[in-house]
């Protein structure tokens, strides 16, 4: 008996020894290459690079933008990542024009500091107006781009940043590459949201300790629910915070979209109760597809098809005619290199509270609709679609499992 309870009891002390399901074991991020700029992961390799955020852009830079997204290495050891992150965290702008309109004194610092108490409020709870459906606020953009190969040859991956550096350059593009410390805050914004910060944090960096074991707040809890995910941590200050994150993707594709109108997805000119009212970020990972390989796929559907259209098959397959008519001229399009072929999986993800996720989530449907995408919250699929708005996650597996979870949608870049 009693050595039948000793073994009971080690058995029981081997499995608390073994790693349990923790948020940080998720996460891929272990180190960094300061001298090549690069984080290594257990299964890949990437760099990533905060870009400028353009007021605007036109047909001529989509373009530029699309042929040089088309030089960068295709295939599935390569994997390409956007972020674009709205919030409200402006204090220091604020502060800053405070500052410069105190300097005359008197009346002028009064209102500059009136003035400021009010934009403050309003960062964080939107302008007091008499339109209670829309909500009006004063915020700001970060963008990313991450890069991820799981290919053996180093020179691969310093080859493409080159590549990606100088175009973006070319294209005006201010470039910072991401350091350890802007990878783990751009996590921590994502899993560690904190809807009351009104200024950017950058999150401290010990290059002894693993990165993914610093990303997080040590008490962070994530429950996963049919239409979102609730998770909860400890900020700086030791307060508690307690958000709901919604995870969008689309419902079909649209015929033809251009960059240009993204901004009208966010906040509508032509109609100011189109826009999305509370934090928000748009994730758009992307492989470039193997030209020669989607000939070849092009080619037998051609065959197929044709065989189908001239046949008595045709009344079963209506639509097979008007399907021939676009492999067709797919196909002109491949050969004569008008455009490439993409993979794509764009999430959506609103951080938002339980009392205001049924107005924010119907919002965000809205806006985007109104500027051509159609989107939808992702049911029973929310922790795959938060893992995939993560850097680097498509590198490490992720991306077989949302081809099978979420089907990835295939793309024309022109």
């Amino acid at each position: 008996m009693f050595s039948s309870s000793r073994s009971g009891l080690s058995a029981l002390f081997q499995e608390a020894k073994q790693a349990q399901n923790h948020l940080h074991h998720e996460l891929p991020y272990r180190d960094y290459d300061p001298i090549e700029r690069v984080f290594d992961n257990p299964h890949s390799r990437g760099f990533g690079f905060k870009i400028s955020v353009l007021g605007g852009a036109n047909d001529d830079l989509i373009q530029s933008l699309s042929h040089l997204m088309g030089d960068l290495p295709a295939g599935d050891k390569w994997d390409y990542q956007v972020q674009l992150f709205g919030h409200n965290r402006v204090a220091h702008y604020l502060e800053g024009n405070q500052a410069l309109l105190s300097q005359r004194g008197g009346i002028c610092q009064k209102l500059a500091n009136d003035d400021a108490i009010y934009a403050h409020y309003a960062a964080q709870h939107g302008f007091l107006h008499r339109q209670k459906n829309n909500r009006f606020d004063l915020r700001d953009y970060d963008a990313f781009f991450f890069v991820s190969t799981t290919e053996k040859d180093p020179q691969e991956l310093l080859d493409a940043r080159m590549t990606l550096e100088t175009g973006l350059a070319q294209l005006g593009f201010d470039l910072l590459p991401v350091t350890p410390e802007m990878l783990l805050t751009d996590v921590s914004d994502i899993l560690n949201f904190d809807k009351r910060q009104d200024r950017p944090k950058e999150k401290g960096y010990n290059p002894l300790e693993p990165l993914n074991l610093q990303a997080l707040s040590p008490d962070t809890e994530a429950l996963t629910h049919r239409g979102h995910i609730a998770t909860r941590h400890t900020n700086d200050q030791g307060e508690e915070v307690r958000t709901r994150l919604v995870n969008l993707g689309l419902s079909r594709l649209p015929g033809d979209y251009r960059l240009y109108a993204l901004p009208e997805a966010f906040s509508s000119l032509r109609n100011v109760s189109r826009n999305i009212t509370c934090p928000h970020r748009v994730t758009l990972s992307f492989r470039n597809e193997p030209t020669g390989k989607q000939n070849a796929d092009n080619d037998n559907k051609i065959k197929d098809l044709t065989k189908t259209v001239n046949s008595q098959m045709a009344l079963l397959a209506p639509t097979a005619e008007d399907e021939l008519k676009e492999r067709k001229a797919l196909q002109k399009g491949l050969l004569s290199k008008e455009f490439t072929i993409a993979s794509m999986v764009l999430t959506v993800s609103l951080f938002t509270d339980k009392t205001h996720q049924k107005k924010d989530t119907q919002a965000a449907k809205e806006s985007f609709s109104h500027a051509g995408l159609d989107i939808i919250p992702l049911k029973m699929n929310q922790p795959q679609a938060l893992l995939s708005t993560l850097p680097f996650m498509m590198s490490e597996g992720l991306w077989g499992d949302c081809k099978k979870g979420r089907p990835s949608s295939h793309v024309k870049k022109l």
